[in-house]
């Protein structure tokens, strides 16, 4: 596990891994860590595109939720986020981007991904919030 976090985020490692129902095999690929990447990579863009619009809603859609419920059926609930994310690529109404971008968020909470702000996903964790690091020693201290 170390070799492949030196090499990719653990956020695409954890969409790989639940790319697969956890009932059935995991085809485990460089291919498809590589197919992880690239889709988070569109979700952030995405978000990236709307950050100038407040999120509107902190809920998941229903969608992905009865695919949670199924069973624990991730690839479906996966299959309704990377759906928000064409929609969101394609909406041009500002409440409507409002919508799907607060959907795909709560989402990802539920997924433990898409937690990050844009920039620092395509940094690659490289760049520091001094705002969090202040809050941070506050806490601390």
């Amino acid at each position: 596990m170390r070799e492949l976090l030196d090499k990719t985020p653990g956020e695409a490692l954890r969409w790989a891994l639940l790319s697969a129902h956890y009932r059935q095999p995991l085809e485990w690929s460089d291919e498809t860590v590589t197919q992880a990447k690239t889709t988070l990579d569109r979700a952030y863009r995405a978000l990236e595109r709307v950050a100038n619009v407040a999120p509107d809603g902190n809920l998941p859609p229903p969608e992905f939720l009865e695919a949670l419920n199924d069973d624990l059926n991730t690839p479906i609930a996966m299959a309704e986020m990377a759906a928000i994310v064409t929609e969101l690529n394609r909406a041009t109404d500002d409440a409507e981007k409002a919508r799907l971008a607060a959907s795909l968020k709560a989402a990802g909470v539920v997924m433990g991904v898409l937690q990050k702000k844009p920039a620092a996903w395509f940094a690659g964790d490289k760049t520091v919030d001094a705002a969090q690091v202040e809050q941070l020693i506050a806490a601390r201290n």
